[in-house]
């Protein structure tokens, strides 16, 4: 097996070499257990580079609950829709916070092998 350097410290996969791709950290469970898309071995990021990120996640959830208790949505979209719209917003968010997650992860973290 012939083994590349990994030239981009959060991109490359330490094994291969290769790029680990943008969805594969996305759909990731957690940071830490990554396949890459190429060898499909196991990576995952130190975890001093993902401390800036889950402060992130913790603001997002304390935006949504500040703007879930803060406008009672049931006026706006009935009390029967006020549960559905509190969810949707929460993916919302989420999706954006993941996003935002996995492109610090790429620019500013490091791949390690397992």
């Amino acid at each position: 097996m012939n083994v590349k350097q990994a030239k981009r410290p959060g991109i490359d996969c330490p094994h291969c070499g290769e790029d680990v791709g943008y969805w594969s950290i996305f759909f990731a469970a957690i940071p830490t257990y990554i396949k890459c898309r190429n060898c499909k071995r196991t990576v995952s990021y130190d975890l001093i580079s993902m401390l800036p990120p889950l402060l992130l996640a913790a603001l997002v959830l304390a935006a949504w609950w500040w703007i879930s208790s803060a406008y009672d949505l049931g006026v706006y979209v009935g009390a029967d829709l006020k549960f559905a719209s509190e969810m949707a917003l929460l993916v919302g968010m989420f999706f954006i916070a993941e996003f935002a997650f996995v492109g610090y992860l790429r620019s500013k973290g490091r791949l390690k092998g397992n």
